[in-house]
């Protein structure tokens, strides 16, 4: 699984507008019909479990072990490796999570909540096994 997480993190101030046309649909999709229509600039790296860019790393991804119901938790570090809390609001969420099967097969956009120490989670199905 690979793991993209789209959050605004930094200073205090208004989250922009979404682009003119902008039709947002969550939930799974397969293949060719992934296209979401997010156009943000956001960088896709590392290995969906770990990755850093622009001082902030993600950190202490869990997946859950096996198909079916679970739960999907991480961490976003700052630059000096403590949990950030401060992010600004994206289309009405603070955080963003897009996990994608290695395949293409499986994708979910999902909305998780954050714990007062910055720890994310969200509840997460995974439809089968695998990477």
């Amino acid at each position: 699984m690979v793991l993209l997480v789209v959050a605004g993190c930094g200073q205090e101030s208004p989250a922009p507008s979404p682009p003119a046309g902008h039709a947002g649909g969550h939930g799974h999709h397969a293949g060719a019909a992934m296209g979401h229509g997010h156009t943000s600039g956001v960088e896709t790296v590392g290995d969906g479990r770990s990755a850093s860019a622009g001082g902030y790393t993600l950190a202490d991804v869990r997946f859950p072990g096996t198909p079916g119901e679970g739960t999907l938790s991480f961490l976003i570090l700052n630059d000096h490796g403590q949990p950030h809390t401060r992010f600004q609001r994206e289309q009405t969420k603070l955080m963003h999570v897009y996990v994608v099967r290695t395949d293409l097969a499986d994708f979910d956009h999902i909305h998780p909540d954050m714990a007062a120490d910055g720890t994310w989670t969200a509840p997460l199905t995974l439809e089968r096994a695998g990477t």
